[in-house]
């Protein structure tokens, strides 16, 4: 991060409006509406001029991908939307679930630019190099490692709110410290 970057980052926060007080009160509210809640902070990133597109790594079958293409097309923006819809514990096989998140898309393909990669990968971070983000949902959450990879590789190109899943998690609460610490201006608010 150059000295002039670090600059126009806080130029652009500095500019920012304050959250409006009515989300404030609901951001840790759990999962029950979590969808609505990342599209109303990217809303208002947006909003506020924060300039860049939306991104979301870990789409899974794409159901806030919808909601933050919907943000992006008022705003004239695109949501870079990132999976590799790996098999886990939980999730169905990528063949069984990806086609799932490309129909659920379909009417946002022209905003869209969903990407199969890995969130730790060179290609990955290759995609995103220069790439202005106004707002960015980590939702891939795996170890501390791989969540401390995805926040190094996004914070320098985000302007705007980084929102990060599973905020319960030991391994995401350390790496999210951890890279709020190395990345200043970045505030880490937790509950």
């Amino acid at each position: 991060l150059t000295l002039g970057a670090l600059a126009q980052r806080l130029l652009a926060l500095a500019s920012l409006e304050p959250l409006p007080v009515a989300v404030a009160p609901v951001v840790d509210a759990g999962g029950v509406h979590q969808r609505e809640r990342i599209a109303t902070i990217a809303e208002w990133a947006c909003a506020s001029g924060v300039p860049g597109d939306l991104l979301e790594l870990g789409v899974y079958s794409g159901e806030t991908t919808v909601m933050l293409a919907a943000v992006a097309s008022r705003y004239g923006r695109r949501v870079v939307a990132i999976d590799d819809w790996k098999p886990g514990t939980e999730y169905r096989l990528a063949e069984e679930i990806r086609p799932v998140f490309y129909n659920r898309i379909a009417g946002y393909r022209g905003i869209v630019d969903a990407m199969e990669l890995d969130g730790t990968s060179e290609q990955f971070r290759s995609a995103i190099v220069g790439r202005t983000l106004a707002f960015a949902f980590v939702d891939a959450s795996k170890g501390h490692e791989e969540n401390l990879a995805y926040l190094r590789a996004v914070m320098p190109w985000c302007l705007g709110p980084v929102a990060v899943d599973d905020a319960y998690s030991v391994d995401v609460l350390r790496a999210c410290d951890q890279a709020a610490r190395a990345a200043p201006p970045w505030v880490h608010l937790r509950h």
